[in-house]
This record gives C-alpha cells, structure tokens and sequence, in this order.
C-alpha cells in the first residue's frame, strides 16, 4: 500500500470512532428500507407483468446483507445505543451484534439457498 492510502484509512477509522454509535447503527437500517423500496419499486417497472420470485430474494438479500452493518458497528466498537439515548458498553452490545449479524446472515444464506 502507499503511504497515502494508509493516511486514507487511518482517517476513515478514526472517523468511524468518533461518529456516534446511533449513527453507526441506524443509518444502515435506513439504507437498507430505502434501498429494498428502490429496487422493488425498479422491479415492478422492469417486469411489467409480474415480479419474479428470485428477483424479490435478490432484493431481501441486498437488505439483509446492508441491515448486517448494524451489528458489525456494534461489535467493532463494543457499544451499542440503549434507552433514553445512553450508550451502553461492554458485553451485551457484542452479544446484541452477533445475534444481529448471525439472523441477518443466515436469512440471507438461505434466501440464496432457496433461489438457487
């Protein structure tokens, strides 16, 4: 790598750790509902007559895979939000982001098996 790829990352990291962890976890969620509307709103004008099964699989995996973020933002910096606006530390965040990663993932996993 060169030297100015590695200040580019050691920027984006650092950026990551000082954004709030609400962002981190909600912007994937909200990226992930526009995007589904997006590509289903395409599908429907794409396929006049009628949207085909592995079309919509398609769209569900890109949803779950982007809907993923959430949990690795939440394992990565070992918080995650709580009530009322705290941030809570510690375990039950990285617990919190596994079972989200690991549902989201193996829904995914499977709407690829089933399509196939």
């Amino acid at each position: 790598m060169k030297r100015t790829d590695l200040t580019i990352l050691s920027r984006i990291s650092i950026g990551l750790k000082t954004i709030n962890i609400y962002w981190l976890v909600i912007t994937p969620i909200i990226f992930a509902i526009l995007l589904i509307t997006l590509l289903s709103y395409l599908g429907e004008k794409l396929f006049n007559s009628g949207v085909p099964e592995s079309y919509i699989n398609f769209c569900a995996v890109i949803f779950l895979i982007v809907m993923s973020l959430s949990g690795f933002a939440q394992v990565i910096r070992k918080e995650g939000p709580g009530p009322f606006g705290n941030i809570i530390y510690g375990f039950w965040p990285i617990v919190s982001g596994y079972i989200i990663i690991g549902l989201t993932w193996s829904a995914a996993i499977y709407l690829i098996i089933i399509s196939i």
